[in-house]
């Protein structure tokens, strides 16, 4: 065997095995388990609610694939990532699925670029180079990408793998209008012919990070990747073991507050109760810096790291903090400072020692004692900092997380002017905001929780404040009820642009995730959203995340009924496909099924002692069974369901 078909032997290889990892993490891969045959079986090959949205496209008079066959060869890095093998699998797999051609996939030492090859390009490969030099993906956002079609090739590069692969993601759409709604809900269009398209993108989504917190796309998974989504192990870089609220991890207190380490011990770095850093210690800073090095060194690729405090809401009360504190009215001038001075080295350093890095962005919270920015609002509205110490660094950023907020109420309202506020304060020290949001009802998982009429509003309101990241913290410890693929739909697609129409995302959602039961289970939704905004007006409940809302005094039984009536005349609706599609129709019995489980144990919670002892029980255990099915575990976060049933007695 020659040396360039074992390197292509290798990639084919290794694409299928990233491929099957991504379906035991991720649920189906709908192009290995489609069936032509059988096309409702979780592709949902069926006419689209709408056409695609996309820039427009021309096609040239080159044939692409016609026929079965085709003379393009897809090319990957030759020190590819897992993520670009990956998307080159996306690529080669969603194409056999839609027009049955194989295409074949070699490397880059394997092919060199001219006007007449034919090749799809799949990141950052020698081909790039050379056939368009002026691309240079390294000044691309990390969710960024190019798609460019140069002679008789196409390239599809990013600002990162991620990039590539929402590249990859995008010529499909072009070519068989790929559209993931949810993880075995996959819209392709089978074609038998195509021309070669005319294709110059340069797409920047509106947050060029979008973290899924929802269970289904929490962690690594297809189902993320499909959506465009990130998670937490992507997003941050590991510090000793942790990322987020990670000083303890940089600075341990076993080597530096340990008086039998007299080497070492410096218990000035610490804060006066011992719970936090001190933030204002010069010694403490410059410590921090060295350690923050070796966890760079440590990690070649990530592109942020925080420093994180630790998750108490105490801080420093030694006089310099104090001093800090009354002068910025809040612990978050110091916390800049500090940070400040520490991101001066680390880009210094990484200049000197690490040019070929793309740059490196530190990243602060604005939680707890730091959600206050340090800025004074003048006489004509503009906030403006309180002096030059506490303007941001350009390789710095804040993680903003206004956790005491109204979800009902979108940020620009007044039911959240303090928040509001906030975020137009941090706009005016950075132009680097990412916002830690939260989107779930904490205190019981089966209240649906209502963000649906805010989320949008809020998600430009944080564009506007100079956002460039967004996580939806939600239900992340266990699957749910509460219409989880809906929002993790419209998560996807909002975050990548605020601007597009929320009415026809929900209408298309609708018509292609429930097919045959979407009346129903849309009367179900729009009454469920009707209701919320009644509890709003006659109620004042409020949208906040442990809000005590599953109390017979808002969710009335001739509501929850009715609510089962519309979920009854969804199951009546796919009766039909018993016989016609037994598959179709498993998939929708148990998607209606999944949307029942809030409204039953509203029931069983609320109005057990209406049924009899008898009927009462077969609802728990129906109940019980029909939550395992859909995985769910959890009442509320950190709170097994297991725990609901023992009280339950069964």
């Amino acid at each position: 065997m020659t040396a360039a078909k074992k390197r292509r032997t290798r990639i084919i290889a290794l694409i299928l095995a990233c491929a099957l990892i991504g379906a035991g993490l991720g649920g189906l891969i709908g192009w290995l388990a489609a069936d032509k045959d059988n096309p409702s079986g979780g592709l949902g090959i069926i006419d689209p609610p709408a056409p695609p949205v996309r820039p427009p496209v021309a096609f040239t008079d080159k044939t692409f694939f016609e026929n079965g066959a085709t003379d393009y060869t897809v090319v990957v890095p030759a020190d590819a990532s897992g993520y670009v093998l990956f998307a080159a699998g996306e690529l080669t797999g969603f194409l056999k699925t839609a027009t049955g051609v194989d295409f074949s996939v070699t490397d880059d030492a394997s092919a060199a670029y001219s006007a007449t090859a034919k090749y799809l390009s799949v990141g950052n490969t020698s081909l790039l180079s050379s056939a368009l030099p002026n691309v240079d993906t390294r000044t691309f956002g990390l969710s960024q990408y190019a798609l460019k079609t140069e002679g008789e090739s196409v390239f599809m590069a990013g600002g990162s793998d991620y990039g590539t692969l929402y590249a990859v993601y995008g010529f499909l759409n072009i070519i068989v209008d790929f559209e993931a709604y949810a993880e075995d809900e996959i819209y392709l269009t089978p074609k038998t012919e195509s021309k070669l398209p005319d294709v110059d993108w340069n797409i920047k989504p509106s947050f060029d990070w979008r973290l899924g917190s929802r269970a289904p796309v929490w962690r690594q998974s297809t189902y993320q990747s499909r959506m465009r989504l990130q998670g937490m192990d992507d997003f941050l870089m590991s510090t000793f073991g942790s990322k987020n609220h990670n000083t303890f991890d940089l600075l341990p207190k076993e080597i530096y507050n340990d008086p039998a380490k007299p080497e070492t011990y410096h218990p000035e770095f610490y804060s006066t109760d011992g719970e936090q850093l001190c933030y204002s210690n010069a010694g403490m800073r410059k410590e921090l810096a060295e350690r923050l090095k070796i966890a760079i060194e440590a990690d070649p690729v990530s592109e942020i790291v925080m420093i994180g405090f630790q998750d108490v809401g105490s801080w420093c009360h030694c006089d310099a903090c104090t001093a800090a504190h009354e002068r910025y009215g809040t612990d978050a001038g110091v916390y800049i400072q500090a940070c400040n001075e520490v991101a001066d080295e680390i880009k210094a350093w990484l200049a000197a020692e690490h040019p070929e890095r793309r740059p490196l962005t530190i990243l602060l919270f604005a939680y707890y004692t730091t959600t206050t920015p340090p800025v004074t609002k003048g006489a004509d509205g503009v906030y403006r900092p309180i002096d030059e110490s506490v303007v941001m660094r350009d390789n710095t950023a804040i993680w903003f997380a206004p956790i005491y907020t109204d979800y009902t109420q979108s940020w620009n309202g007044v039911a959240n002017y303090s928040i509001g506020e906030d975020f137009r304060g941090w706009s005016a020290v950075t132009n680097q905001i990412h916002v830690w949001n939260y989107a779930a009802n904490f205190r019981n998982y089966f209240v649906p929780f209502n963000s649906f009429n805010t989320m949008q509003d809020n998600y430009k309101f944080a564009l506007e404040c100079s956002a460039v990241g967004f996580l939806d913290q939600a239900i992340y410890d266990s699957f749910s009820s509460g219409f989880e693929a809906l929002r993790i739909w419209l998560e996807s697609k909002l975050m990548w642009d605020v601007n597009e129409s929320f009415n026809a995302l929900v209408d298309a959602f609708f018509t292609q995730y429930y097919k045959d039961a979407a009346p129903g289970v849309r009367k179900y939704f729009d009454s469920l959203r009707s209701w919320y905004a009644y509890l709003e007006n006659e109620k004042s409940i409020s949208g906040a995340i442990f809000a005590d809302l599953d109390k017979a005094e808002y969710w009335p039984k001739n509501k929850l009924d009715q609510w089962q009536g519309y979920l009854g005349e969804a199951y009546a609706a796919i009766e039909p496909l018993k016989t016609s599609d037994p598959l179709l129709y498993k998939t929708l019995f148990l998607r209606i099924q999944k949307e029942s489980l809030s409204i039953r144990y509203l029931l069983i919670a609320l109005y057990g002692n209406l049924y009899s002892q008898q009927t009462l029980l077969q609802m728990k255990l129906d109940f019980k069974a029909d939550a395992l099915t859909h995985k769910i575990s959890h009442i509320s976060e950190s709170v097994l369901i297991s725990d609901v049933y023992v009280r339950w007695g069964i």
